[in-house]
């Protein structure tokens, strides 16, 4: 499949999703076994009892970022209604002049000088009780396979953010900020556009997006989500799923899941996933 039908096909995946989180179909094949158990595979085979799954590893990356980015927008945007302050989502892109240097590190910095002028805002507006700064961030790539940044903050009223191009804290490019009346559709929409394609040209070293200040609860839930469907119904909807090896474990109560499936790298980097049936 290529990049553009890759992307028309995410943009049609992402309007099933809605404000709730994913819905997950029942378990009807082996490969929709292994897709359902946080397995993104290319090709499947039997071998005698087993069955085995090659890894599609930039097929996983990029399900795993729609998964965090889509469902991290949505709990922000239930927090932020609920935590007392009128708030507004604004979107700030961030892009690379032609010439410009570009380094991992970049979109870091960038948010720790919005962080600051964040605090200093609200500590001079409302004091101690201040709304949570929070932000969700995903990388897109140029045609020409050049990073930029799409950045979702949640403002409370009466608090917006100066262009960081003219205060000197984008100094490689220019800035776009617009305000973001559908918060998680906003990132769902950039959140598609991160296909297989996309993860096999990202740039070596850098991160594709992030998700923070949310509150424990709702890292709690994030993480949930992000675990494989096995792994919720087993160890329950209040779980703090963890990864470890050999499965997964509930944090709160200690109760492990093992998962039956088997990853192991081939001499070629290839990731193979197996399992007796």
């Amino acid at each position: 499949m290529n990049a553009s039908a890759c992307m028309f096909k995410l943009q049609e995946v992402s309007c099933l999703v809605n404000n709730a989180s994913y819905r997950l179909p029942r378990r009807k094949s082996v490969s929709e076994a292994s897709r359902l158990s946080g397995l993104v595979s290319s090709t499947t085979s039997r071998m005698d009892s087993a069955v085995r799954i090659e890894i599609d590893k930039n097929a996983t990356r990029a399900k795993r970022l729609r998964k965090s980015v889509i469902t991290g927008a949505r709990l922000h945007e239930q927090e932020a209604k609920a935590g007392g302050f009128r708030t507004r989502a604004a979107m700030l892109t961030a892009t690379y002049r032609d010439d410009a240097d570009q380094c991992v590190k970049d979109v870091a910095r960038l948010l720790d000088h919005v962080r600051g002028y964040f605090h200093r805002a609200v500590r001079a507006k409302y004091g101690k009780n201040h709304p949570r700064f929070r932000y969700v961030w995903v990388m897109e790539l140029t045609k020409r396979l050049r990073p930029h940044y799409h950045i979702l903050f949640w403002l409370p009223k009466g608090i917006r953010l100066p262009k960081p191009d003219k205060s000197g804290w984008w100094q490689q490019g220019s800035t776009r900020i617009e305000w973001a009346k559908y918060a998680v559709g906003y990132m769902a929409k950039y959140a598609s556009k991160f296909c297989a394609f996309a993860a096999a040209a990202m740039p070596k070293g850098y991160r594709s997006h992030a998700v923070g200040g949310l509150s424990k609860e709702s890292q709690r839930e994030l993480r949930w989500w992000k675990s494989p469907l096995d792994a919720r119904e087993a160890l329950g909807a209040i779980a703090d799923i963890r990864k470890v090896v050999g499965g997964y474990f509930d944090r709160l109560t200690g109760q492990f899941w093992p998962s039956p499936w088997h990853v192991s790298v081939q001499p070629d980097g290839r990731l193979i996933a197996w399992r007796h049936v």
